[in-house]
């Protein structure tokens, strides 16, 4: 009798022939994992692109949409329409015209004491006013001048209430015809009423300095025998 040599784990009664086939099929089951889990990945990044590119779109259209208000163009337009400001000289010339009642270009101790009762209601104290004086190095008997009043506004930044005070000062006085020296016909009279003449438009629009130069030279001063 002839004896065929069976491998270990393999019944007798299998054909051998059909193993490899048996191996395929048990490692068909972890290929079909294996495909399955390669196809998840797909799936997920398989996502709509009319979705994706809506969304990108609506986030283009955020960041585009701009409120018209805030464009440059906008900015630009406002511009013309905007109120323009005095410079300090000009606001301190008028501070000046409102209270230099002795028109010589200063504001004296009873002056200032006037501006002063204007702009805050008290009175200035004349120790105060003194020492000011010594300190910007301006005579007293004459008072301050354009240049010590720019110092004192640049210390004390009370520029804008002394020019409301002086505009309230001239429109308590019935406007420019109101203000000593404006209808006088001597150099002090002739040398202020330009920057008057500007002064009753003040409270409705100020003037910017283009403006001012503007109704200065279209204004003729009246004849004069004064010397530049």
């Amino acid at each position: 009798m002839e004896m065929t040599m069976v491998p270990e784990g393999i019944a007798a009664d299998e054909d051998p022939a059909q193993l490899p086939a048996a191996s395929e099929a048990d490692a068909s089951p972890s290929a079909v994992t294996m495909v399955s889990d390669g196809a998840l990945p797909e799936v997920e990044a398989d996502e709509d692109p009319t979705a994706e590119g809506a969304s990108s779109g609506s986030q283009g259209e955020l960041v585009v949409d701009e409120d018209p208000a805030q464009s440059p163009a906008a900015s630009e337009a406002k511009e013309p329409n905007a109120e323009p400001e005095l410079s300090t000289d000009e606001k301190i010339q008028i501070v000046l015209a409102a209270f230099d009642t002795n028109q010589d270009g200063h504001l004296n101790y009873e002056e200032s004491n006037e501006l002063q009762k204007f702009a805050s209601g008290d009175a200035l104290d004349p120790m105060v006013y003194k020492v000011i004086c010594r300190e910007l190095r301006c005579s007293l008997h004459r008072g301050l001048g354009s240049r010590e009043l720019r110092q004192c506004y640049e210390r004390f930044g009370t520029l804008d209430r002394d020019f409301e005070a002086a505009q309230r000062k001239i429109r308590s006085r019935g406007g420019v015809s109101g203000v000593k020296g404006v209808n006088r016909g001597g150099c002090a009279g002739a040398k202020n009423w330009p920057m008057l003449l500007a002064l009753p438009l003040l409270p409705v629009s100020p003037l910017a300095a283009a403006g001012l130069a503007l109704v200065m030279s279209l204004h003729k001063p009246p004849r004069s025998s004064c010397k530049a």
